[in-house]
């Protein structure tokens, strides 16, 4: 084990606004490298488990022992959904979400047609025509709404493959540190570059 110099993550929720929107931007950017690029993830995001290096600008990503390589397959269905909810195509979106895991044939079509609901509203931040500013939406509020709203129904599907799980987990963690570091992140032209 090396040790680094550096400070929490969290410490940068008083830094200033260039500051949070490039970490922000970077854990982004990470997010798509490490599922588009390396095929692989470090799939325990928590504020524990980044530093931030201010003399370099430069974040350290802690305990790659929760690092999980994804199989190409996995990581082909999740570009399609990019894709797909970057064109607000439902029903491309539809065959990439049976791709991935989130649901099945034997999926109960209301729970289908919440998941996509759902899927549409995440896509709102990357269809975003400007920055989006993390600190002034209620994105994560709809789609917990949403989330629960699934978690209530009688005909509840079955829980998504790990790996699917996974994905998602780390997409939510890295949106929910941009939002509380108040970030603004031009995130069209960063996933521009994964198309």
């Amino acid at each position: 084990m090396d040790f680094i110099d550096s400070r929490p993550l969290s410490d940068l929720v008083t830094a200033p606004q260039m500051t949070r929107d490039a970490v922000a931007a970077r854990l982004i950017e990470l997010v798509l490298r490490e599922l588009f690029e390396f095929g692989e993830m470090q799939t325990d995001p928590n504020f524990a488990n980044y530093r931030y290096i201010a003399a370099t600008g430069q974040i350290v990503l802690l305990d790659f022992g929760a690092t999980r390589a994804f199989p190409h397959k996995l990581r082909a269905g999740f570009h399609d959904l990019l894709i797909a909810g970057l064109g607000n195509d439902r029903e491309v979106a539809r065959v990439a979400a049976k791709e991935v895991g989130l649901f099945d044939a034997q999926t109960p079509k209301l729970n289908q047609s919440i998941i996509l609901d759902m899927l549409e509203t995440g896509m709102e931040a990357f269809r975003h025509r400007t920055v989006f500013d993390f600190g002034r939406n209620d994105l994560f509020v709809r789609l917990r709404d949403r989330g629960l709203e699934l978690a209530t129904e009688r005909d509840f599907w079955s829980v998504p493959a790990t790996d699917t799980l996974l994905v998602q987990r780390k997409v939510a963690v890295t949106y929910l540190i941009a939002a509380s570091l108040k970030a603004r992140v031009d995130l069209a032209e960063i996933v521009g570059r994964y198309l």
